[in-house]
């Protein structure tokens, strides 16, 4: 999403509603899958070898992401575990269906691998990548090692919320 162009960006500005504004981000996504390179990546999940080409692999927690991409169907805030999907280069032709469902409104699940996990360990080459949404590593920035580790902290975030009240009832004597 990071490469997103000025006229393609002041065609999203122009939607005038939801449905219209994520149709036109699914546009954008499947013009980029045409000219995305398969990556050859080497993962690990909680020392579960993952490695392989990929177009495209996701680490989340929630259940969509960006433009109503149901990706992880049982993920869940809550558990401790990252859901990882990935999509290896012979699924690219799904990967496209898959969008031009979703951009005509169909509400399909994707089939794509899916793992459980709590430690993820990415290494790759030279490629930028995206985490919420931010381009990393920021243009001009050399990196010093091409790996990630995305790690699940159970219970680092906490909600605090006002007790709630239950209603007392009066009973009559």
């Amino acid at each position: 999403m990071f490469r997103i162009d000025g006229a393609k960006a002041k065609e999203l500005e122009k939607a005038e509603d939801p449905e219209a504004e994520m149709a036109s981000v699914l546009k954008m996504l499947k013009v980029s899958l045409r000219n995305l390179k398969n990556k050859e990546l080497t993962i690990r999940l909680d020392g579960k070898d993952l490695s392989g080409e990929y177009v495209l692999i996701e680490a989340l927690n929630v259940r969509f992401i960006g433009p109503n991409l149901h990706l992880a169907p049982q993920a869940d805030i809550k558990d401790g575990f990252l859901d990882i999907v990935t999509v290896p280069h012979r699924q690219r032709a799904k990967l496209n269906k898959y969008l031009s469902r979703r951009i005509h409104g169909d509400a399909v699940l994707h089939g794509f691998p899916s793992h459980r996990g709590r430690h993820l360990q990415i290494e790759l080459d030279s490629s930028p990548v995206h985490i919420d949404d931010m381009r990393w590593p920021q243009e001009g920035v050399a990196l010093k090692s091409h790996a990630i580790t995305i790690q699940v902290e159970p219970g680092a975030l906490v909600f605090l919320t006002p007790p709630v009240k239950t209603r007392r009832t009066r009973r009559k004597v």
